[in-house]
């Protein structure tokens, strides 16, 4: 196979066997952070499930409290006992927006934790093999700093 400046361009089996030569070598660590990877998108997507279920539980909760207050309130036998049921209906509607952000507070925590879980040791090491840019930038800011 050749270009339009008859250069031999590479053999892309060549190029794929090459490549796959050091599988063996990282073959287990990627093997242990691609299962890792896949149970912790499993996990979140438990957690974003136990989340979106609590709401939807919490506004079905909110329609009937809300239906049920405005029937109170317009049989209501004089204002005192309306504005009761309108206040009854409020301190339920507080409660359950501060169980929203206490379950959503939850679904982050565990999605940070999640996203933030390291990769094997083996493999940190060969991705500080692989990225030397990391070294040539804190090389460079040494010099502009100076």
């Amino acid at each position: 196979m050749t270009n339009q400046d008859d250069r031999k361009l590479p053999d892309p089996f060549e190029v794929m066997q090459r490549a796959y030569s050091v599988w063996p070598q990282i073959g287990d660590a990627a093997r242990e952070n691609l299962q890792t990877f896949w149970k912790n998108q499993d996990k979140m997507l438990d957690s974003m499930h136990e989340f979106s279920r609590g709401w939807f539980e919490r506004r079905h909760e909110a329609t009937k409290t809300a239906l049920d207050a405005a029937n109170c309130m317009c049989g209501a036998q004089n204002p005192i006992d309306a504005v009761q049921h309108c206040q009854t209906w409020m301190t339920g509607a507080a409660e359950r927006v501060a169980a929203d952000a206490t379950a959503w507070q939850k679904h982050l925590m565990n999605t940070v934790e999640l996203l933030a879980a390291p990769l094997s040791q083996e493999m940190q090491g060969r991705i500080a093999e692989v990225t030397p840019f990391a070294s040539a930038r804190s090389g460079q800011a040494k010099d502009a700093a100076a």
